[in-house]
């Protein structure tokens, strides 16, 4: 009786184990993928519109533990990486899709490709452990890091909602921005994260990291140093009404007009009255040096413009030359009668933003510009935008094959501007850019040193945005986030006059002074007390060499895994 049991044992015992076995491997795996799922969701919630930006530090550790692991449960890991990455991106750039029913392809299109992001993070970080040696606490935030830079760069750069600008309300934090740039706050996060993730146990029989208290208070010490150093230059940087020091008193005017496309032409001469409106409310409260409108403000239906003689016919226009150039001398005059009653209502040095159509050449070169008006109308300067926004103000290859226009609701792209300008209001030296161009922070720099190089150091920045696109969505958030960034890593003041939101005063600690409303109108009276000198940043000079150096690191792990 006892062999019979014995046999019977030895035959059941093995494949119930396998069925066991089979059963904890799919459990195994479907808690892989809801944990990988999980972390998209959380660190999305770290961002506007929930905005907890704790679980910046926390959720990463999912990603961080999995990219650590041996052994995956997984089949087809990286496939399963991307899908979590396209639910990440969707979530977290879902406002591009408001401005047009059409632009909800560009959403899919921008989170198609930043959804690779993840799997590449996840690859990086093995790579930089199993190749290089390097210690999880370190290739995580490394591989983050690097990865980061590529995405400001590739593609024309994408460079809103880094992990960083989750972390705007702590101001202290953010002052090492001046040194490595925003790239190097989220190489802090990421740190602290993985620190943590030494800490969990493991439950793949992978041993413990050796010396697993050292990531920690390596981490610990790291962020208590960027604290400190954070504490000092918010305290060194306050400005001062000491002799020597100048003032710039400025107004931003901040309407509400939802934009859309196809808009009526009414709500848009409306929303110009309502402008020019609230700029007179502005000077009830004297000194004003110059009043700041936003983007395309001041088109009011009709573009500024000029033209290069002989005028020459373009394709559209049906008249001779001579009728050409007669229509442009007409449309040049109902543009100056516009500026000339402005700034007769004013009597104030205005800079706006507005479309700029130049004619050259048998072309129109059309332009998003920011224009410095003086108190009399006369035009002193033109800043044109450099950076224009792919499927918002351009389509790839749209300039030779025109057909592409056919698909958006725009009629052509946009021309680019070629250089930085600098507009001067008394002794002090703006530096403008256009809507989305302060979210690239290796463009502004670029333009702060050329000036610089120039003689006009900036003292300081500004932004005329037109955010009405969106419809008071996060995006309002993550673009301000984007100005607080610019302002701490130049050092210097940020001026932001948005249509709709949000309108800021921003310090050159990234401290926001005064904000606008969400979708509402308003008026801000910043009065900035600005040094005789003012003294560039180490960011300035060396621009993003920190988070560059993550790069190089990552190439080299692949450059050595290639090589094996």
């Amino acid at each position: 009786m006892t062999d019979q049991v014995a046999e019977s044992t030895r035959s059941v015992t093995p494949d119930a184990s396998v069925a066991t076995d089979e059963k904890l491997s799919r459990q195994r795996k479907w808690l892989d993928l809801l944990m990988l799922e999980g972390v998209a969701v959380l660190l999305y919630l770290a961002y506007p519109p929930v905005g907890w930006w704790l679980l910046a530090w926390l959720a990463p550790i999912g990603w961080i533990r999995f990219a650590t692991t041996q052994t995956w449960h997984l089949r087809r890991p990286y496939r399963r990486l991307y899908f979590v990455g396209l639910l990440y991106s969707l979530l977290l750039v879902q406002w591009i899709r408001l401005p047009h029913w059409s632009a909800y392809f560009g959403w899919w299109l921008l989170a198609v490709y930043l959804a690779v992001y993840v799997p590449l993070f996840v690859a990086a970080t093995r790579g930089l452990m199993w190749q290089l040696k390097l210690p999880s606490w370190l290739a995580a935030p490394v591989a983050w890091t690097g990865l980061e830079l590529v995405r400001g760069y590739l593609l024309t750069g994408f460079s809103m909602s880094l992990l960083s600008h989750t972390q705007v309300k702590l101001t202290p934090l953010l002052q090492i921005a001046d040194l490595v740039g925003a790239y190097g706050v989220s190489f802090v996060v990421i740190l602290v994260a993985a620190s943590l993730e030494t800490l969990l146990p493991r439950g793949d029989q992978q041993p413990a990291p050796r010396w697993r208290w050292l990531a920690p208070v390596i981490s610990l010490l790291t962020l208590a140093g960027c604290w400190m150093y954070g504490q000092t230059r918010i305290v060194t940087l306050q400005p001062t009404s000491d002799p020597g020091s100048r003032t710039l008193n400025a107004a931003l005017i901040q309407g509400s007009l939802d934009t859309q496309f196809d808009g009526d032409e009414q709500r848009v001469m409306d929303a110009f009255f309502d402008y020019v409106a609230l700029s007179g409310k502005s000077l009830m409260y004297p000194p004003v040096d110059v009043i700041i409108w936003p983007e395309s403000m001041f088109s009011a239906n009709q573009n500024m413009l000029s033209y290069d003689p002989p005028v020459t016919g373009f394709p559209g226009w049906d008249g001779t030359a001579e009728e050409l150039r007669q229509r442009l001398d007409e449309l040049k005059g109902v543009v100056k009668e516009r500026v000339d009653w402005t700034t007769q209502q004013l009597k104030t040095p205005m800079i706006v933003g507005t479309g700029w159509d130049h004619f050259v050449a048998g072309e129109v070169r059309r332009y998003n510009s920011c224009v410095y008006l003086s108190a009399q109308g006369e035009v002193l300067d033109r800043y044109d935008k450099m950076h224009p926004v792919m499927f918002g103000e351009y389509v790839p290859f749209g300039r030779w094959f025109p057909w592409l226009y056919y698909l958006t609701p725009m009629s052509g792209g946009l021309a680019e501007g070629q250089t930085a300008h600098a507009f001067r209001v008394n002794d002090v030296v703006l530096s403008p850019c256009i809507c989305f161009e302060n979210t690239v922070p290796h463009l502004l720099r670029r333009q702060f040193n050329q000036l610089d190089a120039q003689g006009d150091n900036p003292d300081v920045l500004v932004t005329v945005t037109n955010d009405g696109w969106f419809w008071g969505s996060s995006l309002l958030d993550v673009h301000l986030a984007c100005g607080v960034f610019r302002a701490i890593e130049l050092r210097r003041p940020m001026l932001i006059a948005a249509n709709t939101g949000f309108s800021a005063s921003i310090a050159a600690t990234g401290q926001i002074q005064e904000q606008g409303p969400r979708r509402d109108r308003g008026v801000l009276l910043p009065r900035l007390w600005l040094p005789a000198t003012p003294a560039n940043s180490v960011y300035s000079r060396w621009g993003d060499m920190f988070a560059a150096g993550c790069l190089v690191t990552v190439l080299v792990a692949i450059g050595k895994a290639g090589l094996k």
